[in-house]
């Protein structure tokens, strides 16, 4: 059993979507073994071994796909290859190269609009006020601005607690 003929993969996919808890993994992991078992028929990939999840690995990175993309259908695929070889329908050895495989390397800087520290000091100070005035609106925190003994909110207060 040198490597696992690309027809039995069917079967395999239901494993490895039963060992998968979470609804959203499960919906991820199917399409990303689909896709890959469509790739393997486009291909002509007939046998399911470290060679052709490279090739696979290989396209995804040509057609442009994202590193994290590429990552997670590795993650379905090296799932496939632990499953088919605790079933015995994949040699261990294969199966370990196919789960050795690397994601692609993460490149560059993150896109997105970073704060700088203005903005940042300004959105916590909107937010510190919010949740002074919250406060003060259900009676937890007093009206006043600067809390002494000697300011009437302040007095008010201790004669409560009395």
């Amino acid at each position: 059993m040198s490597s696992l003929p690309i027809s039995q993969h069917v079967i395999l996919i239901t494993l490895v979507l039963d060992g998968v808890s979470s609804h959203h993994s499960r919906r991820a992991y199917r399409k990303a073994l689909q896709d890959f078992l469509l790739w393997c028929g486009a291909a002509g990939v007939r046998t399911f071994n470290k060679a052709s999840v490279q090739k696979y690995k290989a396209e995804l990175e040509r057609l442009g796909f994202a590193p994290s993309t590429i990552s997670q259908r590795l993650s379905a695929i090296r799932k496939l290859a632990t499953e088919a070889a605790d079933n015995a329908l994949l040699a261990p050895e294969i199966a370990g190269g196919i789960t050795r495989i690397k994601g692609p390397r993460r490149e560059g800087v993150r896109i997105g609009k970073w704060l700088t520290l203005l903005p940042s000091q300004k959105r916590l100070n909107l937010f510190y006020a919010q949740s002074i005035r919250s406060l003060q609106a259900d009676g937890q925190f007093p009206a006043c601005s600067i809390p002494s003994p000697a300011s009437s909110c302040m007095r008010n207060r201790y004669t409560a607690w009395k």
